[in-house]
């Protein structure tokens, strides 16, 4: 893993363009890659099911790396797809008691982002700057780092709460925000 840097960030997510976004938000916070271990879903499975079951197992992993001095974070991110941002979280908590690993606590550095509609929702507000429905399945890019320059603007914003200078932000994108300042910085 890190070796004696004991600094590290685990990056639990369905696919790439989660990983992505993820990527160039958390840079503008001042992550650097190499710091980032992304565990993306295995391309051919279900990628909402993949990172449900994964999260207890890294939870797992980030408390006994933290347990070893290490400056850990966990983020995971799950689209919410067409249900409710609450409905994801209660499926993670759910399958964290089914696996007998405690949900995580409010003093630990777990984020748990939840795009709703799906990620490219919040890649298409970020590059137009304008209202999306969140019930809207938009299209993917072309290429996944398309996103760059204006996810690394948005976390600037988010970093700053700043975000009255994105107005119509997509509700849960805004949580995402919160979530990260609360439990990664």
């Amino acid at each position: 893993m890190m070796g004696s840097r004991k600094a590290t960030l685990i990056l639990l997510c369905e696919d790439t363009q989660q990983e992505c976004f993820a990527r160039y938000f958390l840079q503008e916070w001042g992550w650097e890659n190499r710091d980032i271990r992304a565990v993306p879903a295995p391309p051919g499975t279900n990628a909402e099911q993949y990172v449900r079951e994964q999260f207890p197992k890294q939870l797992a992993e980030y408390r006994r790396l933290k347990c070893m001095g290490w400056n850990i974070r966990l983020v995971a991110i799950i689209d919410a797809d067409t249900r409710d941002v609450k409905d994801r979280l209660d499926a993670l908590e759910a399958k964290c008691r089914e696996q007998n690993v405690e949900f995580r606590a409010a003093n630990e550095q777990v984020a748990i982002a939840v795009p709703k509609r799906n990620i490219e929702t919040w890649i298409r507000y970020v590059l137009a700057n304008e209202p999306v429905d969140e019930t809207v399945k938009y299209g993917k890019l072309r290429y996944e780092s398309e996103c760059k320059e204006s996810v690394e603007a948005y976390a600037c914003a988010c970093y700053a709460n700043a975000l009255q200078s994105y107005p119509n932000s997509p509700a849960s994108l805004l949580e995402a925000c919160k979530e990260f300042q609360d439990r990664v910085l």
